[in-house]
């Protein structure tokens, strides 16, 4: 009874949902995280990703820190270490690291205005892999493939590794499901197509964090405890009955008994006793 209320509780109260985060970009708590009906129970009002650093030893990466700025609803900010298989607990609140990427900056102005300015979210992370992003109102798609450590080799347009030592991305923009241009781009170029001017500034990274919170948890680890803990006891405790019944020259004889708990585990030790004893009979013993 105690497990199932702690998963009655589990469902009532649990929240589940996740929080992406972009370097440098304040995020307040999410309305659509599930189960999360008191905003002001939030351990945070504000948390911003201040800086995604992976951590080499050796030349390779052992760790991938995200080191976060979050404002509790005291207005205090503090700070914080997220990486993997290292999360966070604050207030029954878990925040686990889930995933991460690029967020390059793109700046697009066309017939001298500026149609955007923005930094986008993408799942890029190696040549070969693109993901794209719209811009209705010029009924734009742009579609982006990234070369984190970009060198060309005999006309090959190539990437080192896949941390951003030398970042270049690979832009499509069609217009209409037509192509009207394409073209590397590395941080700080601009390029034109047609009657628009492309740059991209800068690159920053996003992380996606996992956040829960199940108080039911507790209580259906006590039930679970409670179960063994009285399963233990019908062991110990468990009343049992043996009789054995032979004639005067023990030439023949038979074994029962009676148990009040697991009379099927109480069979098979009668039956292997019976076993013994007939060894020990046709040995003479």
């Amino acid at each position: 009874n105690v497990a199932l209320i702690g998963i009655l509780v589990s469902i009532m109260t649990g929240v589940d949902g996740k929080l992406a985060l972009t370097e440098g970009f304040p995020v307040t708590t999410p309305d659509e995280i599930r189960g999360l009906k008191d905003i002001s129970a939030f351990p945070f009002r504000e948390m911003m990703l201040d800086e995604f650093m992976p951590v080499f030893e050796g030349g390779f990466p052992v760790r991938y820190d995200s080191r976060l700025v979050g404002i509790g609803r005291d207005g205090r900010p503090r700070k914080y270490t997220i990486g993997v298989n290292s999360l966070l607990r604050l207030d029954d609140y878990k925040f686990i690291f889930g995933k991460a990427g690029f967020a390059p900056r793109f700046r697009l102005k066309g017939d001298g205005k500026e149609v955007i300015d923005t930094v986008v979210n993408l799942l890029i992370t190696m040549p070969g892999v693109v993901d794209h992003f719209d811009i209705p109102k010029e009924g734009i798609r742009m579609k982006v493939e990234m070369f984190p450590d970009h060198y060309v080799e005999n006309g090959i347009h190539k990437t080192k590794g896949k941390f951003p030592s030398n970042p270049a991305l690979f832009v499509k923009i069609e217009k209409g499901g037509k192509v009207i241009g394409q073209g590397f781009l590395s941080i700080g170029q601009a390029v034109n197509i047609e009657d628009y001017t492309l740059e991209f500034p800068e690159l920053k990274y996003w992380v996606e964090l996992a956040v829960s919170r199940d108080a039911g948890v507790p209580v259906i680890m006590a039930g679970f405890m409670m179960i063994a803990a009285g399963l233990c006891i019908r062991f110990i405790l468990n009343d049992k009955r043996l009789w054995i019944i032979m004639n005067n020259d023990c030439s023949k004889f038979g074994i029962g008994g009676k148990a009040r708990f697991f009379p099927a585990l109480f069979e098979e030790e009668i039956k292997r006793l019976a076993g013994e004893v007939e060894r020990m009979k046709d040995e003479g013993i």
